[in-house]
């Protein structure tokens, strides 16, 4: 009984030609450069399909029999392919930091996106933190002083004005002050006071009224209580 013939394919005509070469066919193999071996394989359908023959310098494929197959001397072991990149792993690197930054295209300078300009550093403070509602402290008045002292006035006309003149050390020309008299203290019966202005640092000038028909009583106890904001 006759086996059928398994069917050729080029995969198993190149192992079959290889073999062929390995084991010593008597065929010699012809090459048009040092790696490049020319042969023919036999059609499909034609009788001793799937032979290979090796072709000798000068000859060619039948082309209605035989379809042509070239294949590299160095095929078994594969075509040494081109040598890597020689540089070491710190030349690599510092190749990459020459044309890294800003505008490199690496992203390498940013976190999310964001440059590091973006971010607060630990030697920083937060953004906005010496304004108020966006606005500047400098436009806010500071408090200067706070302090108390006794002062003692004379007797004052009736319906007559007196302006009088307290040394006040810790004031700055500029200054705004508020003059109260201390709590559980009062001034004679009658009378008023309004603060005037600053003519030098330490003077606050006062105007004492007293508004009745009757003149007021000397009082040289009179405790007040003063706060003192600087622009």
């Amino acid at each position: 009984m006759r086996l059928p013939r398994p069917r050729a394919t080029y995969a198993n005509v190149a192992a079959t030609a290889a073999l062929f070469i390995a084991v010593g066919g008597g065929a010699v193999a012809f090459a048009d450069s040092p790696t490049v071996i020319h042969g023919c394989v036999t059609k499909p359908g034609i009788s001793g399909q799937g032979t290979v023959k090796i072709l000798q310098p000068g000859a060619s494929c039948n082309p209605e029999t035989q379809d042509p197959l070239d294949w590299n001397q160095q095929g078994i072991q594969g075509v040494q392919g081109p040598a890597g990149s020689p540089d070491t792993p710190q030349q690599v690197l510092d190749k990459i930091v020459q044309v890294d930054g800003q505008g490199s295209g690496l992203d390498s300078s940013f976190l999310d996106g964001i440059d590091s300009t973006g971010f607060l550093r630990n030697t920083g403070k937060a953004v906005d933190a010496d304004k108020l509602d966006g606005i500047n402290s400098t436009s806010f008045v500071k408090r200067g002083t706070a302090s108390g002292g006794t002062i003692g006035l004379s007797s004052i006309a009736a319906n007559k004005c007196s302006d009088v003149q307290l040394g006040i050390g810790s004031l700055k020309v500029g200054d705004i002050i508020v003059l109260n008299v201390a709590s559980g203290d009062s001034l004679p019966k009658n009378l008023t006071f309004q603060e005037l202005d600053i003519p030098a640092d330490g003077v606050l000038n006062v105007r004492v009224c007293n508004g009745s028909s009757t003149a007021s009583v000397a009082d040289s106890d009179i405790k007040l209580r003063w706060y003192a904001f600087r622009p």
